[in-house]
């Protein structure tokens, strides 16, 4: 198991049940714009919940999880950037 999958499901406990296209869609599209608002801990848990879902719908593997899994991992990215802290000057 990835650990980003499980970090996924422990950040959307509870939220995963198989889903349908129109709820992923709807979760991805959520996630996308907190992140273009620079929301990134809602965005975040709503990336969070859209790979869980997307793992509990097709399977951990299934390589129609990738882009929830690179979604995901971009913004926990973002947030590290934003956190870290180099001679007091954000990366």
């Amino acid at each position: 198991s990835f650990g980003l999958a499980n970090m996924a499901h422990s950040a959307a406990a509870g939220s995963s049940h198989v889903a349908t296209a129109s709820e992923l869609d709807a979760l991805y599209e959520k996630g996308m714009l907190l992140l273009k608002e620079s929301d990134l801990e809602s965005a975040i848990d709503a990336l969070g919940e859209f790979l869980a879902k997307s793992i509990a719908t097709y399977g951990e593997l299934d390589s129609r999880c990738a882009l929830a899994y690179y979604k995901y991992g971009s913004a926990l990215l973002y947030r590290a950037q934003e956190q870290a802290d180099v001679l007091g000057e954000p990366l």
